[in-house]
C-alpha cells in the first residue's frame, strides 16, 4: 500500500491512496475481485488504465456505495 501511495498520490488530509488495485478496491467494498472485474467490463464501475495497470479511484467506489444505499422506512409507512 505504501508503494501505491508514493506512486499515485494520496487523498489530502487522511493519507489514504486515491487509486486502488482491483484487489484493494474489492476489499474496500467487501466484494470479490472477480465481481469488480466483471463490473468494470460491463462499465458498471469506472476504472483507470495507467501504464498497463488497471486501477480504481476511491471516489468511484464511494459513489458506488452511495448509489447502493436502500433507505430505511419511516415508522409511519405501511407495506402492502
Amino acid at each position: 500500500m505504501e508503494r501505491l501511495s508514493s506512486q499515485f498520490g494520496t487523498i489530502p488530509g487522511n493519507g489514504e491512496p486515491s487509486l486502488l488495485t482491483v484487489s484493494e478496491g474489492a476489499s474496500f467494498v467487501r466484494l470479490r475481485p472477480s465481481t469488480i472485474r466483471a463490473w468494470m467490463l460491463r462499465r458498471k464501475i469506472s476504472h483507470v488504465k495507467l501504464g498497463g495497470r488497471v486501477l480504481l479511484r476511491r471516489c468511484d467506489l464511494e459513489a458506488l456505495i452511495a448509489r447502493s444505499i436502500v433507505p430505511a422506512k419511516s415508522s409511519g409507512e405501511v407495506t402492502a
